[in-house]
């Protein structure tokens, strides 16, 4: 039986849609292949739940909390050095901290996968906090100045993964573009691998209906939302932060930590709002939303339109809280056609057709001399 390593950075632990879209392949690919998961081992996420895998191995990480990629700069060596003394038929990388794994793959000239699952892959290197004080600002400009020789590293390693991998899988049409625009090269699109034959959420079924965001961070545009939050005090909004032990109120708005039962969670939601202020590759929760009839209105951000029905559920002013309170109560009237709608729309992002494109594009790589 052929052997494939599948390494991402965090795979090991439930902390996101890239490692819960990692498990799904996995397991699916496990059914044909020898697969072993590759995980980095991390102080930071060491609290949090983990995924179960048959085959897994883990390389001790280095962690940097203000120099991202001179951080990444060391783990590419510590990666390439697993990869360097180890041999598969097949490496699949995921999200650009995998590059340590497949340079060592191309330099071996054995057969690779470059999953892109995040703009980091695009050579670009965004902040989307911007300082506020004076200190704030020459530590943000001394932290872009002592980490660019690091990044320029990550970019030349980037590039060469992309040109020379067997085979690159975008995991939006946002990406998809990205790419062909930055390196020229077509890469196959495959959706994040989410289940949507799923039933519809029952209205009703829970005490609590709310306007809900997953995560807490300013990137994911929790500021948007806790201003729109102030803007509908009539509302209840809900914020679901993975950090939390506990639930708490503030105000209007609900602080949940993660929800074991996904179920529950759509079932308790209302309308889905995903105000991202970076470019999100995809929007995996939007998508889940949606195939449960929980309609999702998300920011014109990255790979995030792909993932609702129409552009009436599109935020263009995706950082005046005004614009998004217009639109929800714009579907509100409507609101049961709506979710038609995005159960409809949800299901092109079927994890069965992920599963049949990995399978036939894996088939392809080994049937290539």
């Amino acid at each position: 039986m052929r052997k494939i390593a599948v390494f991402s950075v965090n795979a090991q632990y439930k902390i996101g849609g890239a490692e819960s879209c990692i498990k799904v392949m996995v397991d699916h690919l496990s059914s044909s292949y020898d697969v072993t998961v590759i995980s980095g081992s991390r102080s930071v996420y060491e609290g949090h739940e983990k995924h179960q895998y048959q085959n897994i191995e883990t390389i001790q990480l280095f962690h940097s909390k203000h120099l991202n990629y001179f951080g990444n700069f060391v783990n590419f060596f510590l990666i390439r050095r697993h990869f360097r003394d180890n041999d598969y038929d097949l490496v699949i990388g995921n999200c650009s901290t995998c590059l340590g794994a497949l340079i060592s793959t191309i330099n071996k000239n054995r057969k690779c996968i470059y999953y892109v699952h995040e703009e980091f892959s695009l050579n670009k290197n965004p902040k989307y906090n911007p300082p506020k004080t004076i200190i704030q600002k020459i530590r943000r400009i001394t932290g872009l100045f002592l980490d660019w020789p690091f990044f320029y590293f990550h970019c030349i390693q980037n590039n060469k993964a992309l040109m020379r991998s067997s085979a690159v899988i975008a995991n939006s049409k946002f990406i998809e573009k990205e790419l062909k625009k930055q390196n020229r090269i077509s890469p196959f699109v495959i959706y994040p691998f989410t289940e949507t034959d799923v039933p519809e959420a029952i209205s009703g079924s829970f005490e609590e209906k709310y306007l809900t965001m997953v995560g807490n961070a300013k990137v994911k545009g929790v500021e948007t939302f806790i201003s729109l939050s102030r803007l509908m005090p009539e509302q209840k909004f809900r914020i679901i932060d993975r950090t939390l032990k506990s639930s708490h109120q503030e105000g209007n708005i609900l602080y949940c930590p993660l929800f074991h039962d996904i179920e529950e969670l759509y079932g308790s939601t209302s309308i889905l709002l995903a105000p991202s202020i970076w470019n999100e590759a995809f929007g995996k929760v939007s998508v889940e939303a949606g195939a449960r009839g929980v309609v999702p209105i998300v920011a014109n951000r990255g790979g995030l339109p792909e993932t609702v029905c129409s552009s009436d559920l599109v935020v263009e002013d995706y950082l005046n809280a005004s614009e998004w309170k217009k639109r929800i109560e714009a579907i509100l009237p409507n609101i049961h056609e709506w979710r038609k709608k995005s159960r409809l729309h949800a299901k092109k992002f079927n994890a069965k057709i992920d599963k049949a494109n990995i399978s036939s594009l894996v088939e392809k790589i080994f049937d290539e001399k």
